[in-house]
């Protein structure tokens, strides 16, 4: 756990008390949040509160954590056998290797981690967040959860509505597909985010690389870019590095990209030219981050152990209700998804995830999320084309009493772009109790290609507007949930 205090006494009337954060995953690091944002979310929400991150049990800084991998190397072979695999409509036996995948990682963690993954799910993790609360001398949670966090934030109003302060859940997970252990609800709004991406393209001339009058036109561009690579994949080579740049791996850096497209869109699309051109070297450099690492640190003291994506996995398997997969099933799952989007096919992997999977938990809670009355509102924010969460509305009727605010935007969660409408109801709402508007609407301050409108569209009138402003874009440039190399959301 980190903690960024309050710049206030905190016996003193202006303490606000803690509000705890939660970067989404299953499996995200709040302490990797906080300590790299702490003071811009300070900024945002006021120096009244202290700003806390926690690790979730079995997962980053804490002991035991879900680690199958006990040597780095061994970690990151398995990375690139993975990165090299086949989505599951690439191949015939696509599928079936996906399925041996998930089979082999869950019986690493039932030999390697069982001890551990017994007491990851997320109830129990709800119980810890109550803890915390107390330890600091509070009755009640004060929370901002992104993505899965809305899962963890939804499901700690259901067991102990009671003990409800400021509850913000942000890009908002269906708990009840998500307990199921479903994951088909997620892809509704993920194709029309795409086709705004291509519709800003078209509306931004020559600042879009791969600009064309109409959407339409930009869209066949980006798949023609796609089919070339089918037909003759684009080499890199230079100083030590060499590869070969196939369909598949821009497909999922475009899926990536509809995380935070403000953010990266400009830049993808030069890249997409790059390729068109012949020339692979800026995809690579675009990705390198994403790509596992087979260099050895050998300084004096030992990394921690922090696990990965396998920890993900552990507290997916834990939460899901039922766990009955065979190859039918899962060819029918990735079927009905691919309906729905053209992202269906990396989607449906998550679901697979639990394949073979042996571990229970020891406390089995699975929902229902539904709650009568809580002691303050739940806040839900709203993404109208974020591309994987798109149920705030759901689950505000199944919390009762809480409201939605929807931000006018693509990308996963609030924190996408930058908008003085959402974050000043945020802040409204964590230091005066005053909730939005039912069906309050908020605009954004950015464009995915135009650098004029690029938080610059809005003129501020005052300088805490600016510092409020001037903290969102930081949020937003230094905030990242993606999939790759492991899916997560």
């Amino acid at each position: 756990m980190i903690k960024y205090p309050a710049k206030v006494d905190t016996k003193g009337d202006k303490y606000k008390g803690p509000i705890l954060f939660n970067p989404g995953g299953p499996g995200g690091s709040g302490v990797g949040l906080i300590s790299n944002l702490g003071p811009i979310f300070q900024t945002v929400v006021g120096n009244e509160f202290d700003i806390i991150g926690f690790d979730p049990r079995g997962v980053g800084h804490t002991t035991p954590v879900v680690d199958v991998f006990p040597f780095p190397l061994e970690r990151e072979s398995y990375a690139l056998r993975y990165l090299d695999a086949p989505l599951i409509n690439q191949t015939s036996t696509a599928l079936s290797e996906v399925m041996s995948r998930a089979k082999l990682l869950n019986q690493l963690i039932g030999d390697r981690a069982n001890l551990a993954a017994q007491y990851i799910n997320t109830a129990v993790v709800c119980t810890d967040m109550l803890s915390i609360v107390k330890a600091h001398g509070q009755e009640k949670l004060q929370y901002w959860g992104f993505s899965y966090g809305s899962v963890l934030g939804n499901s700690f109003a259901t067991l102990y509505p009671e003990h409800v302060g400021r509850l913000v859940v942000d890009g908002v997970v269906d708990a009840e597909d998500y307990y199921a252990g479903l994951w088909s609800t997620n892809l509704r709004n993920t194709d029309r985010g795409l086709r705004l991406v291509f519709q800003q393209c078209a509306d931004s001339g020559k600042e879009c690389a791969l600009n064309e009058p109409s959407a339409e036109e930009v869209e066949a561009r980006y798949f023609k870019i796609l089919d070339s690579l089918d037909a003759s994949p684009v080499t890199v080579h230079s100083d030590g590095i060499s590869g070969i740049i196939l369909r598949k791996y821009v497909h999922v850096v475009m899926f990536s990209s509809l995380y935070s497209p403000y953010r990266t869109m400009k830049v993808f699309f030069e890249v997409l030219k790059a390729l068109e051109e012949g020339d692979g070297m800026p995809f690579y450099v675009f990705v390198a981050g994403l790509l596992p690492s087979l260099s050895c640190d050998c300084g004096s003291k030992p990394r921690p152990r922090t696990g990965g994506g396998e920890g993900q996995s552990a507290i997916i398997c834990s939460d899901a209700h039922s766990l009955d997969f065979d190859h039918k099933a899962m060819q029918k799952h990735f079927e009905q998804l691919s309906k729905v989007s053209i992202f269906g096919d990396i989607w449906s992997e998550i679901r697979m995830s639990c394949i073979n999977s042996k571990v229970r938990p020891k406390w089995e809670w699975h929902g229902p999320v539904v709650v009568n009355q809580t002691s303050f509102p739940v806040l839900m924010i709203d993404n109208t084309e974020d591309p994987v969460t798109p149920d705030a509305q759901k689950m505000s009727k199944a919390i009762n009493g809480s409201v939605v605010l929807t931000q006018k935007s693509a990308g996963h969660c609030s924190l996408a772009a930058s908008s003085l409408c959402t974050f000043k109801a945020i802040r409204s709402y964590f230091n005066d109790g005053i909730l939005p508007k039912e069906g309050t609407v908020c605009d954004i301050e950015d464009h995915m290609f135009l650098l004029d409108k690029m938080g610059g569209s809005y003129t501020a009138t005052s300088e805490e507007d600016k510092q409020l402003l001037d903290a969102l874009q930081e949020l937003s440039k230094g905030f990242r949930v993606g999939p790759p190399p492991h899916l997560t959301f």
